[in-house]
């Protein structure tokens, strides 16, 4: 992370009481303000929570909507969904 990402980092960090129940809000905004989550953010979300770094890794390796590498530069999704129309 560079010194813009960390202070950025930071500010959201400080918005939120250092309560575990609020680890999916603060990885949302995080993730939203870096684009992903990276170690050193996980590492001081778990600082900023008092809890293990594991604690957090395990929350955002089990949803989703998570990413912890940095995103590409063009994103492609793929609908999965048998969607049939019978005319």
């Amino acid at each position: 992370m560079n010194s813009g990402e960390t202070r950025r980092l930071r500010r959201i960090l400080r918005r939120f009481a250092g309560k575990k129940a609020n680890l999916i809000p603060i990885l949302q905004e995080i993730q939203g303000a870096l684009g992903y989550l990276p170690r050193q953010a996980i590492a001081e979300i778990a600082h900023h929570l008092r809890i293990p770094e594991v604690d957090v890794y395990s929350v955002a390796t089990f949803y989703r909507q998570f990413r912890l590498n940095p995103p590409g530069r063009h994103t492609v999704r793929v609908c999965l969904g048998l969607s049939l129309i019978h005319i």
